[in-house]
C-alpha cells in the first residue's frame, strides 16, 4: 500500500510523475494519492475538480491508469480541528473553507470543529487507508 501525498498547487511535477511510474506496477488500489494543502485554492469548490481531471489525464497519458483513490483535504484544517481552534485558521484559509464546504461530500455537522475535521479529508484518507488494509 502506498499513500502519495501531493501539493494541491503543484500536483503531478516530473518527480511525482517518475514516482508514480515506479508505482505503476502495483495493483492500482494499493495506491492511494492525498492532495493536501486545498486550503490555499482560492475556489477550492470549482478547483478540486479541475485538478482531479488534470490528474486523471495525466495518469492515463503516462500509462498509470485511473487511481481507485484520491482525496482532497488540508492537513492545516486537520490540525485546526484536532487543537480546538478553527478561528486562529487565517483569513484566506476560512474562507477556502467554505467555499469547499459548499460541495464536499462529508458527513454535516453542528460542531464546527467536527465539521472541518471532515471537511480536512482526513477521515477520508483514514477510512481509505483502512479499506485497503482489510481488503488484503
Amino acid at each position: 500500500l502506498c499513500v502519495m501525498v501531493l501539493s494541491a498547487a503543484q500536483a503531478l511535477n516530473t518527480v511525482d510523475l517518475a514516482l508514480i511510474r515506479l508505482l505503476s506496477t502495483l495493483d492500482r488500489r494499493q495506491l492511494i494519492i492525498f492532495v493536501n494543502r486545498i486550503d490555499e485554492l482560492e475556489r477550492p469548490a470549482e478547483q478540486v475538480a479541475e485538478i482531479k481531471g488534470f490528474l486523471d489525464s495525466t495518469l492515463a497519458r503516462h500509462g498509470v491508469g485511473s487511481v481507485t483513490h484520491v482525496v482532497f483535504g488540508s492537513a492545516k484544517w486537520a490540525e485546526a480541528a484536532l487543537a480546538g481552534s478553527p478561528g486562529d485558521l487565517p483569513e484566506a484559509s476560512q474562507a477556502a473553507l467554505l467555499d469547499w464546504a459548499r460541495v464536499a461530500d462529508v458527513p454535516r455537522d453542528p460542531d464546527p470543529t467536527k465539521a472541518i475535521w471532515h471537511l480536512s479529508g482526513m477521515p477520508a484518507l483514514m477510512r481509505a487507508i483502512s479499506d485497503r488494509v482489510s481488503e488484503g
